[in-house]
């Protein structure tokens, strides 16, 4: 006969309910740890952004000894929890040295905490710029952002974008009014070792003074100018070189150009290079010319056999005309037909 009554329980954990527990005390260990380094960070951050609120004016009076004072309107730093950043209701800057003063509005901007070497900014509009000789500029934009790296002894590369801008600018020293608007523009700038690579475009850009593109563009290269991007510097293009890879415009209302060669500065501010020209679709870009140089228009198309006989490159196509430009002395000119002279690069002051 079986036996089928239950042994009494001995009060021991089984095996299984070991295992229970010892991982719900490693999950509740993991817990604790991960909230505890939360508390850690979060008080880390905030005793570090104190920290640089606390050194802002002396941070802005800095800039004063490369002659310009910096003014944050309500600064305080943001970005909590994973970046961090300086923020203020307006901006300025004061150049002394140049008797200029820059204002602008709002300023946003913001590093990650792992890459504060990496900084991404916004900027409201409009600005500002006033100075000697009745200058005076003011610039608008519907967006205006910048990408900024630095190195240990100024920046490495930026970058700048806007869209919706408007530009105007007059001053005694120039006989118009400068103005003009773009749908889009970008520049970028940066250290190529010794050099610094540079390249702007726009979309859109339209002036009284110009001619109306769909597109320009730049792409080029200033040899030994690293120099310019380091902290405190006064680009001098003074006995620089310029390497243009490519510098072009698409009209609006059809025909393109572009550029490229070296472009050199001497000593006297005066540009002598031996570049190419490329006209694409010739006969508009004539037509181009004419509505702003009518008389440079008369000479292209008297001298229109000539010039398609000096085209160094004639596989490119009927409708498009490549042509050696020489500049010397700040004069350029196609062949015997002059195009006007170059104004010197003024010097640093």
């Amino acid at each position: 006969m079986s036996d089928d009554r239950q042994k009494p329980a001995t009060g021991k954990p089984t095996p299984e309910g070991k295992g229970t527990s010892r991982q719900s005390r490693r999950i509740l260990w993991l817990g604790l740890a991960v909230v505890l380094a939360c508390a850690l960070y979060t008080v880390g951050w905030y005793v570090f952004a104190g920290q640089i609120e606390k050194r802002l004016p002396a941070l802005f009076a800095l800039t004063e000894r490369q002659g310009a004072r910096t003014e944050c309107a309500n600064a305080n730093v943001r970005g909590y929890p994973f970046r961090i950043g300086i923020f203020c209701d307006k901006t300025s800057v004061d150049f002394a040295r140049d008797n200029m003063k820059l204002k602008a509005g709002a300023l946003r901007s913001a590093a990650q905490v792992y890459n504060p070497w990496h900084v991404v900014s916004e900027l409201d509009g409009p600005a500002s710029l006033t100075g000697d000789n009745g200058l005076s500029a003011r610039a608008d934009w519907q967006l205006l952002h910048a990408s900024t790296i630095f190195a240990g002894d100024g920046v490495d590369r930026a970058s700048l974008e806007g869209k919706g801008a408007t530009l105007a600018l007059e001053s005694a020293d120039l006989p118009v009014t400068i103005s003009g608007e773009s749908s889009r523009f970008a520049a970028h700038v940066r250290r190529n070792a010794g050099d610094l690579d540079i390249a702007v475009e726009t979309d859109d850009f339209s002036s009284p003074l110009t001619l109306d593109t769909r597109h320009f563009s730049l792409a080029a290269t200033v040899l030994g100018a690293a120099d310019f991007l380091k902290e405190g510097a006064r680009p001098d293009m003074r006995g620089k070189t310029v390497r243009l890879h490519d510098l072009s415009s698409e009209f609006a209302a059809g025909g393109t150009v572009s550029l490229s060669g070296d472009l050199a500065f001497g000593a006297d501010g005066l540009a002598n290079g031996d570049l190419k020209i490329r006209l694409g679709d010739y006969q508009a870009v004539a037509a181009r010319i004419g509505e702003v140089q009518p008389d440079l228009a008369r000479q292209i198309t008297q001298f229109a056999p000539i010039l398609l006989a000096l085209d160094i490159e004639p596989d490119d196509g009927p409708d498009t005309v490549t042509l050696p430009l020489t500049i010397r002395n700040g004069n350029a000119a196609v062949g015997l037909l002059p195009l006007g002279r170059i104004p010197p690069v003024p010097p640093v002051r």
